[in-house]
């Protein structure tokens, strides 16, 4: 069995998919030790299953996914992925963290994936990065706040230490 990450919400599930797992791998716990800390929690697969919370391997290392700083560094981009998700749950998880990538997306020379992601942009009306931008501006944060953010770090936190071999 591949390894799993089982969350409570799909708040949870965006959150450790399109920012924790980075954050593990090359971003805020990036030069932790042990060296490899980050390749079980990297492949594991998240699942939203609100019965069965918890991990399916042993992580060799804590996360304190709720930290000060991580939130003052990537809080307000956490927050803007959990809100696309929320306003356009069609889109696939990936393409809602391209919504946020830059002008680069948007450049005539696309290679192929870039392009899977542009058209799965237009089915809800975003035709270039200036559609991006208004999107993103438009996000009400009052309806995911930060409070709301910490709450759901925290949860990510106790699920790490519900380990279920």
């Amino acid at each position: 069995m591949s390894n799993q990450i089982r969350v409570a919400t799909k708040s949870q599930a965006i959150l450790m998919e399109l920012e924790l797992k980075g954050q593990v791998s090359d971003g805020y716990w990036e030069n932790s030790s042990p060296r490899d800390h980050w390749k079980p929690v990297c492949s594991a697969e998240v699942i939203v299953d609100p019965d069965n919370v918890g991990i399916n391997f042993g992580p060799s290392r804590s996360y304190n996914f709720a930290a000060p700083k991580l939130i003052e560094y990537v809080g307000d981009r956490m927050q803007m992925f959990v809100l696309l998700s929320w306003k356009y749950p069609t889109l696939s998880a990936r393409c809602i963290k391209y919504m946020d990538s830059g002008k680069w997306m948007w450049e005539p020379s696309l290679a192929e994936w870039q392009q899977t992601f542009i058209k799965e942009m237009k089915t809800i009306g975003v035709e270039s990065y200036a559609d991006t931008q208004q999107v993103i501006n438009e996000l009400n944060y009052e309806l995911y706040p930060i409070k709301a953010l910490k709450k759901d770090l925290k949860a990510l936190n106790d699920t790490f230490k519900i380990v279920k071999f």
